[in-house]
């Protein structure tokens, strides 16, 4: 798909109160809002990732779609997560992109959206783009994680800590990262 993705969302079922939920992620650059038929909105006041820059020993991306996904899947491999809620669990990448995407006018060549696991819930969101400079024409990879979840997560590329997600951080209809059932009850 062409476009970068606003935001991701994963609805479950939570057994013990018999209830369905919906946890909402901002992907945006900057503030956004999203209104749904009910009454309901989300409008995060400020952006849900922080992009960076791999470091100049990353080649440039490749000319060809299917080498920059072996090189994406690659990169999203130098990364490793900590989910703090249950002893410090390490998380599972799943190396297989939910999604692909590209947006040729803001220089995004080949974007991918990976996420890491506890089991099979995602709780961090790993982008990968591949970007145009405007100015020169030089490609670069950069990267960005964001939370699934309200634990307390910290993120590694190369095994040096490069992201971390506390766990008291807000998360009502104004924030970045929004969980609530879905009869509109706010938890």
């Amino acid at each position: 798909p062409s476009g970068r993705p606003m935001s991701v969302a994963q609805i479950y079922y939570f057994p013990r109160s018999k209830s369905w939920f919906i946890e909402h992620q901002s992907l945006c650059d900057g503030p956004m809002e999203f209104k749904s038929n009910s009454s309901s909105t989300w409008s995060p006041r400020e952006a849900g990732i922080e992009w960076t820059k791999f470091d100049d020993k990353v080649a440039n991306p490749a000319t060809t779609k299917t080498r920059r996904l072996i090189e994406m899947r690659n990169l999203a491999r130098r990364f490793r997560a900590d989910d703090t809620i249950a002893d410090n669990s390490k998380l599972r990448l799943l190396t297989s992109p939910l999604l692909r995407y590209d947006a040729p006018r803001e220089g995004i060549v080949d974007g991918a959206l990976f996420v890491m696991v506890n089991g099979t819930d995602p709780e961090i969101t790993l982008q990968i783009e591949a970007r145009k400079d405007a100015k020169n024409s030089s490609q670069h990879y950069y990267w960005a994680l964001s939370p699934m979840t309200t634990y307390e997560l910290i993120g590694y590329l190369d095994d040096r800590e490069v992201w971390h997600a506390a766990s008291d951080r807000a998360t009502g209809a104004n924030d970045i990262f929004h969980p609530h059932r879905l009869d509109g009850q706010v938890e």
